[in-house]
């Protein structure tokens, strides 16, 4: 089963989803922008209802480190505090990438991005154009939220795997 959301509508779906997972199944989220605290206090709270079950969050890292977002660091820190795993990627090199596509500019050491805005609960993912924001409430955007077989979801989870490997762990001292 497939539904498109648009607007706070996936964020108060997501939420809603946590709410009644239940504790066995995995909550795993990656975001480029992320300062929505009602999401923020689901993902806690589905955290200490249980200590031992999986809630991994993925960031950007230089979105969560140099703050442009507002409160995006100190929501990363909250859920770190909660006992979240909290970790924090970025992409590949841009300039080799501009100059594979035959591109004179020159970016030095800039970074790429983690730029996916998904969220897998159980058997459930949305994935998007909607970041876990206050303002995504007033963007036009569009996430899908999809009903995943078993198959389904053990790729969705190594892709979200492949992602963190490289991720440096979060931690309140940044």
């Amino acid at each position: 089963a497939v539904s498109i959301l648009g607007g706070p509508a996936v964020q108060n779906k997501v939420i809603s989803a946590i709410r009644l997972s239940e504790s066995w199944e995995d909550i795993r989220l990656m975001g480029y922008t992320f300062d929505y605290q009602p999401l923020v206090a689901a993902l806690c709270t589905a955290k200490a209802a249980d200590p031992d079950r999986r809630v991994d969050v993925v960031l950007d890292r230089a979105q969560t480190l140099t703050d442009p977002t507002q409160n995006q660091n100190a929501m990363a820190r909250q859920l770190i505090e909660a006992g979240v795993r909290v970790r924090l990627a970025r992409g590949n090199k841009l300039s080799p990438v501009y100059q594979e596509a035959g591109r004179t500019v020159n970016v030095g050491s800039f970074m790429g991005a983690l730029h996916a805005k998904s969220v897998i609960i159980g058997r459930q993912a949305f994935i998007g154009s909607a970041n876990g924001t206050v303002s995504n409430i007033a963007n036009l955007g569009c996430s899908v939220h999809l009903r995943l077989d078993a198959n389904t979801t053990e790729g969705f989870s190594s892709f979200f795997d492949a992602v963190g490997v490289n991720a440096g762990q979060g931690s309140t001292i940044f």
